[in-house]
């Protein structure tokens, strides 16, 4: 079977240069609005039959997701190390003064990985 194309959502600001890049590897660009919209995004997805998506970044994109309601899983992988402080954050997420006003995330499952393990979360 023919592995799926790549596909790459961007803003209009994107540089032609890069585009071309991009075209010249086969890869398939959908040039949105000035802004990522998710809701566009998934929409877009869903319209190519794509019903499934897994999102992997950093804490600005995965807290996007967050925030605007659109997961049904999180999952967490936990190394066996502290970074302190000056460590990256999982993602930006409002605080609760309480367990009550907190995120309920039922725990699905746990696998270990040698000393690091992944924590599957339904929201």
């Amino acid at each position: 079977p023919q592995p799926e194309p790549t596909l790459i959502f961007t803003t209009q600001k994107c540089s032609s240069k890069r585009l071309e890049e991009w075209k010249k590897s086969n890869i398939e660009v959908e040039q949105l609005s000035q802004a990522i919209d998710l809701e566009e995004v998934l929409d877009s997805l869903g319209r190519r039959g794509i019903i499934q998506l897994l999102v992997e970044g950093g804490p600005t994109v995965h807290g996007a997701f967050l925030q605007k309601n659109l997961c049904q899983r999180l999952v967490v992988y936990v190394g066996g190390c502290l970074l302190g402080p000056e460590g990256n954050p999982l993602f930006p997420w409002p605080s609760s003064s309480s367990i009550e006003q907190a995120c309920p995330l039922t725990l699905e499952s746990v696998s270990r990985f040698g000393n690091d393990a992944r924590l599957i979360y339904r929201f």
